[in-house]
């Protein structure tokens, strides 16, 4: 409700709407018999992908730090955690209410990065707040027995039935910390390669954070960045036709239009929408008119992708990029092209 108050206050519901028509059409294209597969399948997805690369700290930032994963990075331990810590809330009645929150909460956060799609590590912190709750409550003393060598003494007397409760329940206490502390284990030893790297670097080499980026796999963003910030004035608009958003922010350039990604054009499953989306992508670009205008190489950012080719699925902003831009430079993975 909030969220919808927000676009309505800044006039962008309609836009909001627009989005919305784009996911519906595409649950749509899929055949009735397998929407709940697609969905469930999007869920595990979803799942699977925060646990393959939402749990890494900067995968594939620079390949000279080793990759490790030891005991699943302590993820499977942290679920089976969450998991109980929402039964225990379940079992209480004064905790009830906060465990079946934490875990709308959780629902509605993948829910979230479902109908964002291509979720990527920093989607994922959404998910983390309400983990840390479950988990939370799985590690939480609540005036349950525990057993020492002081209260033994003092339940002498105490009946074999309840002295057996309270032996099981420090029991589970026992197992339920010793998953905490694997977990933390996992992830530690995930990280330390990361720490160590950085310590050696800006601690031991003293090298500014520009050159650290240079060594990694972002360079090409840090180049490209650099390019268009010292060729143009803050007055002037660039446009980036790819999905790499961060190039705006660390050029300080303002994007041209209002699409930061592009892929939606190859991907979207209404051709009204895609119409929609095509016509206010060319009004932008024509209103504003980017000083630059620049390109992805072939398999970049990642591999398959062909945002050349994407390009000409959209004739009018193809059209309008062909009479408007002339080539200038390759900047890494870049390709510039400059207005006439």
């Amino acid at each position: 409700m909030v969220g919808l108050m927000y676009f309505a206050v800044n006039g962008a519901l309609g836009d909001w709407l627009l989005h919305l028509e784009y996911d519906i059409a595409t649950f749509h294209s899929v055949p009735w018999h397998e929407r709940f597969e697609w969905v469930t399948g999007l869920f595990w997805v979803e799942l699977t992908t925060f646990v393959r690369m939402g749990s890494t700290p900067t995968a594939g930032f620079k390949d000279t730090i080793p990759q490790i994963e030891f005991l699943g990075r302590g993820y499977p331990f942290i679920m089976v955690l969450m998991v109980t810590g929402f039964l225990r809330a379940m079992r209480s009645p004064e905790f009830r209410r906060a465990g079946v929150f934490a875990l709308a909460y959780l629902l509605v956060a993948v829910f979230i990065n479902i109908w964002q799609g291509h979720s990527y590590r920093y989607h994922f912190v959404i998910w983390l707040p309400p983990m840390a709750l479950l988990v939370g409550a799985a590690l939480v003393q609540r005036e349950e027995p525990v057993l020492t060598a002081q209260s033994l003494v003092g339940r002498a007397n105490m009946s074999a039935s309840a002295s057996s409760a309270a032996g099981s329940s420090a029991y589970f206490a026992v197992v339920r910390y010793v998953l905490a502390g694997l977990a933390v284990l996992g992830l530690v030893v995930t990280v330390l390669p990361w720490l160590a790297d950085a310590y050696a670097n800006v601690f031991v080499q003293r090298k500014r954070t520009a050159a650290i980026y240079l060594e990694s796999e972002l360079a090409d963003y840090i180049r490209i960045s650099a390019y268009l910030n010292q060729n143009t004035t803050l007055e002037e608009s660039v446009f980036v036709f790819s999905d790499v958003p961060a190039v705006y922010s660390a050029a300080q350039r303002r994007n041209a239009t209002r699409f930061p990604y592009m892929r939606w054009i190859s991907e979207s499953g209404s051709a009204e929408v895609k119409r929609v989306y095509e016509e206010i992508l060319l009004a932008e670009l024509e209103q504003n008119r980017p000083k630059f205008f620049v390109l992805t190489k072939d398999e970049f950012p990642w591999p398959g992708a062909k945002f050349g080719e994407v390009l000409k699925q959209v004739p009018a902003v193809n059209q309008f990029f062909q009479t408007n831009y002339f080539y200038v430079t390759d900047v890494g993975q870049f390709v510039v092209f400059q207005r006439k």
